[in-house]
């Protein structure tokens, strides 16, 4: 009887532990990402807490928004900015200039 018990133990733990390989391989966890970005990135000087962006139809205009989280944690809100920026020459242009101190925008769609 010691026997039978002590398969049916290990039987169990092998289904157990196939599950649980299963569903991590179903979640990618032994998936090798090789990077695939040949472009180059460029720090945009006067953007703080830049979350989200989106090229604009057209290519030449990126859409970011940002909101200074930091500040309005510190206790001094400021408000969050839309920014476009023109990838050709670099110009940066606040698009919401009047916003109020309530305003921190979530990401970016067009």
């Amino acid at each position: 009887m010691g026997f039978a018990i002590l398969a049916a133990i290990l039987f169990f733990a092998a289904i157990v532990l196939g599950l649980l390989l299963h569903t991590l391989w179903l979640m990618g966890a032994f998936k090798t990402l090789a990077p695939h970005f040949a472009g180059d990135c460029r720090k945009i000087v006067g953007v703080v807490g830049a979350e989200s962006i989106t090229i604009a139809p057209g290519g030449r205009y990126a859409l970011l928004s940002a909101d200074d989280r930091r500040s309005t944690l510190a206790g001094h809100p400021v408000p969050g900015v839309i920014w476009s920026y023109d990838l050709q020459t670099g110009a940066l242009q606040n698009l919401t200039p009047d916003a109020n101190d309530t305003f921190h925008p979530h990401g970016i769609g067009i």
